[in-house]
C-alpha cells in the first residue's frame, strides 16, 4: 500500500536550459543595472539586483504564499506555512534590533508601520479571496510572470487597475475607524517584541504540525522535485532555503533603501501613470496630491525603489526559469481561468491599497517591522483564503464535485515536469516544456475531449497510450472515484495527492 508521504522513485531526466530567454534576461539585468547606476544612483542599481535575486529565490524555491495557505486549508499540509514562520522568526531577529536603533550601517531605517482598522480588515479579506481566484499573491504574480506564465500577465494587468482605482477611494476608507499606527518594537522594546513574536510563530507552526498529523497520520514530505546536477544554480531549492534567502534579501533592502521590501505601491503608481497618459487627472486625487505620492507620480518610474525592484523580480524569475529549462510561455488559456484571473487581480489590487500592503508589504515586512496591522492583515487575509478555498475543501472531503485537480491544472502555465504515466505509481519526467503545457491545458478540459475514450477504454488507458492520454485517463479515473470511498484506493489517493503537489509547487504561490 502506498503512503502519501512516500517519495516516488527518481526518474532520470534531461536537464536543458533555455538559452535565448536566459541571455535576454541576463542582458536586461546587466543593462538595467548600468543605466540605473548612471541615471539614478549606485544604490538604486543595487536594489535592482536585489530584486533580481528575490525573483530567482522565489522561483527556485517555489515559495508561494497562495499555495501554502491553500494546501493547509484544503488538505491540512503545513510545510509552506512552517516555512513562512521560519522566515518571520529570522526576520524579527534581524529587523527589530535595527529598527529599535533607528540606523543600520550608519544609515537611518524605518519599518512599514500602518494604521490597523476597518480598511485593513476589508482590504486584506478581499486580497485573500483574490489570491485564490487570481492564482497568486503580489510576489507570486511577479515571479510567475517572469517564469513564463501568460495567465498571470492577465492577473498582473487587473492587479494594476484594481490598485489605481482603490487610490481614488482612499479618502473614504481612511476615514473609517482605525487604530493609530502601532509598532511593537516601540511599545515593548526590541527584546520583548522578539520574544512575543517568536512565541506566536512557534504556536502557529505547532498548530500546523498538529493538523497535519491528525489529517495524514504523519508529516507529509515535500513534493518530489527532480534535482539538477547543480541545484543551487538551476533549482529546485528546499522551502527553508527560500525562507532564509527572502529574509536576507529583505534585510538588504532595508539597508539599501532605509525601509523593508514592498511590492504593490508600484502597481498603483504604474496604473496612475497610465491613467494620466489617457487624460485622467489622477494628480488631483487626494491620494496622489500628498507630497510623497505627487513626487513619485511626477518622477520617472526608474526613480521609484519599489518599481525598480519589481522589474528585477520579473527578470530574476525569468533567469531562474530559463536555467531550469522551464521557460516556454503558452498563449492558450481557458476562458474560465482568464475570468478568474481578471476578477482575482482586481480584488488583489484594490485590497492591497486598502490594507496598506500585500503579502509582502503588510504581512512579511509589516510583521518584521513590528506593525500591529501586519497581524491584523494575516487574520483577515487568511479568512479570505478560507472562503475562496471552500470548494477545494468540499472536493477533498467528498462532499462536493471532485474537480480540484482540474482547477489546479488550469492554474499551471509554467512548464514543469508534471506529466504522469501508467501505472499511477510511475511518473514520466523527461518531457519537453511544450508537451507538458499542452497536456496540462487539455487535461483541464478533459470532460469535453476525453469522454468517448473513457467509455471505450472503461476508464483505463490501453497499453502504449501516449502520456497525453494517460494524463487524461488518470485524472478522470481519480476524480470519478473520488466521491466513492470504496473505489478510492491507496494507490489512487497517492496519485491524487502527488498530482496536486506537482501542480501546487508551481502555482503562485
Amino acid at each position: 500500500m502506498s503512503d502519501l508521504s512516500t517519495p516516488l522513485p527518481r526518474v532520470p531526466r534531461r536537464f536543458d536550459i533555455n538559452p535565448k530567454p536566459l541571455g535576454a534576461a541576463l542582458v536586461l539585468i546587466a543593462l538595467g543595472a548600468i543605466y540605473l547606476a548612471q541615471a539614478v544612483s549606485g544604490r538604486q542599481a543595487a536594489l535592482y539586483i536585489v530584486g533580481a535575486l528575490l525573483g530567482m529565490s522565489l522561483y527556485h524555491a517555489a515559495f508561494g504564499f497562495t499555495s501554502a495557505w491553500r494546501v493547509f486549508i484544503a488538505d491540512g499540509r503545513g510545510a509552506g506555512l512552517r516555512a513562512q514562520m521560519l522566515m518571520l522568526a529570522l526576520g524579527v531577529l534581524l529587523f527589530f534590533p535595527a529598527l529599535a536603533a533607528g540606523t543600520l550601517f550608519g544609515h537611518p531605517v524605518v519599518g512599514l508601520v500602518a494604521p490597523a482598522g476597518t480598511s485593513v480588515l476589508v482590504g486584506a479579506f478581499m486580497f485573500g479571496i483574490g489570491m485564490q481566484l487570481g492564482g497568486g499573491c503580489a510576489s507570486g504574480t511577479l515571479y510567475t510572470v517572469g517564469g513564463g506564465s501568460t495567465r498571470m500577465l492577465v492577473t498582473l494587468a487587473a492587479f494594476i487597475v484594481g490598485s489605481v482605482v482603490a487610490t481614488a477611494h482612499m479618502p473614504f476608507w481612511t476615514a473609517l475607524p482605525s487604530l493609530k499606527p502601532l509598532s511593537l518594537v516601540t511599545s515593548l522594546g526590541a527584546g520583548w517584541a522578539i520574544v512575543l513574536n517568536l512565541i506566536v510563530f512557534a504556536a502557529i507552526a505547532s498548530l500546523t504540525v498538529l493538523v497535519e498529523r491528525r489529517r495524514h497520520g504523519r508529516l507529509v514530505n515535500e513534493p518530489l522535485r527532480q534535482p539538477h546536477a547543480s541545484p543551487w544554480l538551476h533549482g529546485p531549492w528546499p522551502l527553508f532555503v527560500g525562507a532564509i534567502a527572502l529574509v536576507l534579501l529583505n534585510f538588504a533592502t532595508l539597508a539599501l533603501s532605509g525601509r523593508p521590501w514592498g511590492v504593490t505601491s508600484a502597481f498603483a503608481l504604474w496604473g496612475a501613470k497610465i491613467f494620466a497618459a489617457l487624460g485622467i487627472d489622477v494628480a488631483n486625487w487626494p491620494y496622489w496630491a500628498t507630497q510623497a505620492n505627487a513626487g513619485s507620480l511626477a518622477a520617472p518610474v526608474t526613480h521609484d525603489v519599489t518599481s525598480v525592484m519589481d522589474f528585477g523580480i520579473v527578470l530574476g524569475a525569468m533567469t531562474a526559469a530559463a536555467l531550469a529549462g522551464r521557460y516556454a510561455p503558452v498563449w492558450r488559456v481557458p476562458a474560465r481561468s482568464l475570468i478568474a484571473a481578471v476578477v482575482g487581480g482586481l480584488m488583489l489590487g484594490y485590497g492591497a491599497r486598502l490594507a496598506y500592503g500585500c503579502n509582502i508589504g503588510a504581512y512579511f515586512s509589516g510583521i518584521v517591522s513590528g506593525s500591529l496591522h501586519g497581524w491584523l492583515w494575516l487574520v483577515a487575509a487568511f479568512a479570505g483564503n478560507v472562503l475562496a478555498s471552500a470548494p477545494s475543501v468540499r472536493s477533498r472531503s467528498g462532499t462536493g464535485a471532485p474537480d480540484r485537480l482540474l482547477d489546479v491544472t488550469q492554474e499551471v502555465t509554467i512548464a514543469a515536469p508534471f506529466v504522469t504515466g501508467a501505472p499511477p505509481s510511475r511518473y514520466i519526467s523527461d518531457v519537453s516544456p511544450k508537451q507538458c503545457q499542452s497536456e496540462v491545458f487539455i487535461t483541464s478540459i478533459w470532460p469535453a475531449v476525453a469522454a468517448p475514450f473513457l467509455f471505450k477504454w472503461n476508464f483505463r488507458p490501453p497499453a502504449g497510450a501516449s502520456s497525453f492520454a494517460q494524463t487524461i485517463m488518470l485524472s478522470a479515473g481519480i476524480t470519478r472515484d473520488f466521491t466513492d470511498q470504496t473505489k478510492f484506493t491507496e494507490e489512487k489517493k497517492f496519485a491524487w495527492h502527488h498530482l496536486l503537489q506537482r501542480c501546487e509547487i508551481l502555482t503562485e504561490n
